[in-house]
C-alpha cells in the first residue's frame, strides 16, 4: 500500500524520447529523503512496459535492488520530451 512515506531510498531515472520511436535512458540515480513529485504526476503503472523496463534498468545500474515480491510506490510524468519516474519500495 503506498501512503505517503517520509525518507526512504529510492530511484529517479530519465526518459529520453528521441522522436523516432526510440526511446533512451537519459539518467538514474539513486537517493535518500522524502520523495517529491509534480501535482501533476501520475501514479507509477508497471503495466506501462516501457516505464517499467526503462524503471529497472535504472535501478539495475545503480546497484538498487527491487525485489519481485516487494510493492513498488512512485510517480511519472512528462516534462518536454522526457519522461520522470520515481519509485521506492512500499
Amino acid at each position: 500500500m503506498c501512503g505517503r512515506p517520509q525518507v526512504v531510498e529510492q530511484v529517479v531515472v530519465v526518459i529520453r524520447s528521441m522522436g523516432n520511436g526510440v526511446d533512451r535512458l537519459l539518467s538514474s540515480v539513486v537517493m535518500v529523503g522524502v520523495p517529491t513529485v509534480p501535482t501533476y504526476a501520475r501514479a507509477l503503472d508497471l503495466d506501462d512496459a516501457r516505464v517499467r523496463d526503462f524503471l529497472f534498468e535504472g535501478a539495475r545500474r545503480e546497484g538498487f535492488d527491487i525485489p519481485v515480491d516487494n510493492s513498488i510506490c512512485g510517480a511519472v510524468w512528462d516534462s518536454d520530451n522526457e519522461t520522470h519516474v520515481r519509485a521506492w519500495l512500499a
